[in-house]
This record gives C-alpha cells, structure tokens and sequence, in this order.
C-alpha cells in the first residue's frame, strides 16, 4: 500500500498537537484527518475509514478510551490500528488503553521522528495482517483461535485485546520456550517500533490476570516463557492418617479374635482394605469441607491485609470464637485500606495532571523547534509561525512553575502577606477593568449585585486578595456562558466580617466534584484542555491565600444553572 493511500486520523484537543504532529505525517506522504475531541474523532472515524488512528486520552466531551472503546465496536473499524498520543505515562492509564482495545500507547514528549518511525512500523501491520495465517491450536486446556482473535480456557471463551492476543499467540507457540524481550517486540510490536520493556510487562500482567498466573514465566534479564501447569491434590495427610487409623482398628480387631480363639486372616484382610478405603475418603472429603471451606474463608477476610501484626492474644479452640474476631479485624483494616486506596487515587490523578500541564507544553515547544531544524526553517511563513507557538509553549511553562513555586510558598508558610486597609469595592472595580476585553469576547457582563454609595474597607493583603478576585472572575468568564453574567456582591456577615461572593450562570459544577474543586490541577471536565489558558492552579491559590488569612473560602453550584463562589475577609477598624 502506498503512502499516500493510508489515511490517517489524529484526535486532540490542543491545537499545536493537531499541527505540529499533522505536519510531520503529511510530510511523510500521509493523508491526514483532524479531530478536536472523542466524540469528533468517532465521527470523523466512520466517515473516513482511517488505517490509523491516533487519540489523546484526556480530552473534552468524549475522552480517547471511550472513543477506543466505541471505535472497536463499529462495523468497519475493528481492524483500525489505534494508539494513544498521551502526557499520561502512569501503568493504571496505559492498561486502561490497552483494554480499551489500542494498539499501542505512546507518551509525550517525544521526537516528531521518532514518532514517525513509530507510526510507520504501526502500518507495517497492515501488511503482515493480510500474510497472517488463519487457523486453530490447543496448547493444554487453552484453545486459540487466530482467525476470530479469541481463546477458550477451560471452556470459558475470552475475548483478549489485539496485543495480548498476539503475545499469547507467540508464547504459546512454543511452551517452554523462553522468548527474549527484543524478539517479542519484534514479533508482537514491529522491530521498528520503540517501546519500553514495560509495554510488555503489562501486557504480561494482564494474561496473568486473564488466563492465570502460573502459565507465565518471567526469565530474569532474558524475556517470558509459557508453561503447561497441572493442577495437583496432595493426599499425603490423607493417606498417612487413613494408615494409621486401618492399623490400629485392624489391630484391635486382630487382638480381639485373637484371645476368643477365632482368628481370621482373610477377614482382617476385608477389614483392613474396607477401613482404609473408608477411612481415605471420610478424612480426605472431611479436610476439604473444614480447610477449604471454613479456613480458607477466614484467610480470605485476613489476606485483606498486606502486612500486620496482630497483637498476641490466647489461642482458643472455639473457631466460632475465633472467626468473630479476624472478621472484626479485618473488617477494621479494611476500613482502612479503603481509605487509604481513595489518597492513592487523589494522588494518582495528581501526578498523571502535573504529567499532562508539562509534558503537552515541553512535547509542542519541542516539535516545533525539531520541525524547523528538520527543514521547515527554509519556510518564511512557518518559521516565524512555528518560532511564536514554541514561545507560546515556553509562557505557559513559565506560568505553570511561577504557579508551582506561589503555592509551595503557601502551602509551607513561607509568603509574607503584607497586611493594609482597602476598599474592596475599588479592587473589584480593578479587576473588572482588567478583565473587560477579555469579558467582551464572550459578551459576559461584570457587574456588582448593587450601585454601592459608600466604600467597604478591609483588612488584607491587597495584592492577593486582587488575585483571588482576578482568579475567580477569570473562571466565571472561563466557564461561564455566551451573552452570561458575572456578578459580585460585598456583604456583612456578622460585626467583624464581610463575605464577597463571585456569582456567575455558567454551566455549573455537579456535586461529586465541589468536594475536589480546590485541588491543584483537578478538572471537572478532565479534558486537560489549556484552550482558555492558564496553569490549573488558579483555585488551589485562592483557597491557600484566603486560607493564609485565616478567613473562608466556600462553593456552591447547580449543574446548567451556575455557581457562586464566596470567602470572607476582616472588616478595617
């Protein structure tokens, strides 16, 4: 197939992405498509017919795994090669797109040539797909059926991702056969494809998870192998137990007839045979109901645990007694586990937001400069174009970090506020005229709730307090709605205390994200999205700096409706 009859179809909601990567492709000969977002990019999918598609994850409207996701599930696509573009590297991200159905999952920033190489090794599968051979093995109990891409195990079909079927594919080929790192990623991802060796660690992770995890050989500094595993019953308490009981019963017996003068040997003989068969099934099925079905549960509830120590208690012979008390403790545990896994997750999307505000900006600025070295500087017209988006990319950078260091100030103590009397209302009024322009472009009104006659002073830093207003004014204007309003009102709340409140009829917030609103780089929208500018770290600032005067900052919001933010500041004496 010739380039220039591959179709390609990028998705993302950052302009400088769709341009500078759009350049590059089209530069190799591709024919390529556009998209702002997930749900554009399924349209455009079923429209065009891509042989590739290439999606970011965090995107407005429709994020890329439910694009993936919808995309394999149309007639026509499910052969579509698709792979993620993505600031977001975290392993829990990338296995969420490896089974949402990708093909293969890249991370920002990197190399417009690298990124080509790895689009063309990704289309080199068209053509070894068509070579494919359609047929049907049975490794042990696994049957796999190449020709429907699916497997049976122990009679359960399974439906695994392109990916992970091929790597079970090439090491069930061979059982026993330890397949070296290079030769999997030449044989499963192309030997022109550049990824790490934790592509195949998840991919591994998940037959693990899928099939079962003794099947799954890892050769330390070599690669994997696939084992054939029988599943083994241990009678060795059985046997040992019944013996002992057939001899002491058969030899009682023996004694027994012994003394009355009527020795039989072949009726010993019955005994012993009939006891030990008895005796090995009642002990053996006796073992499995107490063990298997009592114990194991209580190993269960405690194996919550990943580490503990219990404090030493008298061991009782009740296993009533005993269960009660590992449930209780483990139930408590849980608890806190549960607890624990909600932090982890909080920092989890964190760190994959903190990736995504540095990585876009770093991965844009560096596109562009490499495209102009690679070239593009001969164009006078992109030159200068290319030069003004990389200083674009370098600004956004500089605000984010000036964002990072103002609130590590905060958050540590270390921000001097210089306190002083002011009149709100005059700061208000400031920021309005400040931000007017920027109001007009989508014909948003700031206005006060009221003409106020007299002057509101209070007692603050005005410098920061300017920025608290200017950040909530900017997000009203932000998420608020064409022809909208941005109202805000100064208030007396008891003798010392004023509250200002910052009201807008945007599209408003739902309840299960007010709680997080405030949290450095948390979106409600999860888009990622930079189109309106700013670092993210707009609301954490204000709540550090309202917080910093040992004042309150508070939220309220009806989704379609508004919001209306509020915090409170001393009154001057």
């Amino acid at each position: 197939m010739k380039k220039k009859d591959i179709k390609i179809l990028l998705v993302d909601d950052e302009p400088d992405i769709l341009e500078i990567v759009g350049y590059n492709l089209s530069a190799e000969g591709y024919e390529v498509f556009t998209a702002k977002n997930g749900a554009e990019g399924v349209a455009k999918a079923k429209k065009k017919k891509p042989h590739l598609i290439i999606l970011d994850v965090m995107m407005p409207e429709m994020d890329g795994i439910e694009a993936c996701e919808i995309i394999r599930r149309t007639e026509g696509l499910e052969d579509t090669l698709i792979t993620f573009l993505t600031a977001r590297g975290e392993d829990y991200s990338q296995m969420a797109g490896f089974d949402a159905g990708a093909d293969d999952y890249i991370t920002k920033p990197i190399k417009p040539k690298v990124l080509v190489s790895k689009v063309k090794a990704l289309l080199r599968r068209l053509k070894n797909e068509e070579q494919e051979v359609e047929d049907i093995f049975k490794v042990g109990e696994i049957t796999i059926n190449r020709e429907e891409y699916k497997i049976v195990n122990q009679g359960e079909e399974i439906i695994l991702p392109r990916k992970e079927f091929e790597l079970l594919a090439l090491l069930t080929s061979k059982p026993n056969k330890v397949f070296k790192r290079e030769v999997i990623l030449d044989k499963v991802w192309g030997n022109e494809v550049v990824v790490g060796g934790r592509t195949i660690d998840v991919h591994i992770r998940k037959l693990r998870e899928k099939i079962g995890d003794d099947h799954f050989k890892t050769v330390k500094g070599v690669g994997y192998k696939f084992v054939l595993t029988r599943i083994k019953k241990s009678y060795r308490f059985a046997l040992r137990t019944t013996i002992l009981i057939s001899f002491l019963l058969t030899t009682v017996l023996g004694i027994y007839l012994w003394n009355s003068g009527s020795m039989d040997w072949g009726l010993l003989a019955v005994i012993l045979v009939t006891s030990c068969f008895i005796s090995f099934l009642v002990v053996q099925l006796r073992i499995e109901k107490f063990i298997y079905r009592n114990i194991e549960r209580i190993y269960n509830d405690v194996s919550l645990l990943e580490s503990t120590s219990l404090a030493p208690k008298t061991i009782t012979t009740d296993m009533r007694s005993l269960t009660d008390e590992i449930e209780k403790f483990a139930k408590d545990k849980k608890i806190e586990i549960d607890t624990l896994k909600i932090r982890e997750e909080y920092r989890k999307d964190f760190l994959g937001n903190v990736s995504h505000e540095l990585k876009t900006p770093l991965f844009t600025v560096q596109g562009y400069i490499l495209t102009l070295l690679d070239g593009a500087m001969d164009d006078k017209s992109l030159r200068k174009k290319y030069l003004q988006r990389a200083n674009k990319g370098v600004e956004r950078l500089i605000y984010i970090v000036k964002d990072l260091d103002l609130i590590t100030k905060l958050e540590v103590g270390d921000l001097n506020l210089k306190i002083e009397d002011f009149d709100i209302l005059e700061l208000v009024q400031n920021v309005f005229d400040l931000l007017e322009m920027k109001a007009a472009k989508k014909n948003i009104t700031l206005t006060f709730d009221m003409d106020y006659k007299n002057p509101i002073y209070v007692k603050a830093d005005k410098e920061k307090i300017q920025q608290v207003v200017t950040n909530l004014v900017v997000n009203s204007i932000k998420y608020g709605q064409q022809n909208g309003t941005t109202e805000v009102s100064v208030e007396n709340l008891i003798k010392n205390k004023v509250i200002i409140r910052v009201t807008d009829n945007g599209e408003g917030i739902s309840k299960q994200h007010l709680a997080r609103i405030f949290e450095r780089f948390y979106r409600v929208d999860k888009s990622g999205s930079r189109a309106e500018g700013g670092s993210g770290l707009g609301l954490a600032i204000v709540k550090h700096i309202i917080e910093a005067h040992n004042e309150k900052i508070y939220v309220e919001s009806v989704l379609d409706i508004g919001s209306e933010f509020s915090f409170t500041l001393e009154k001057a004496s």
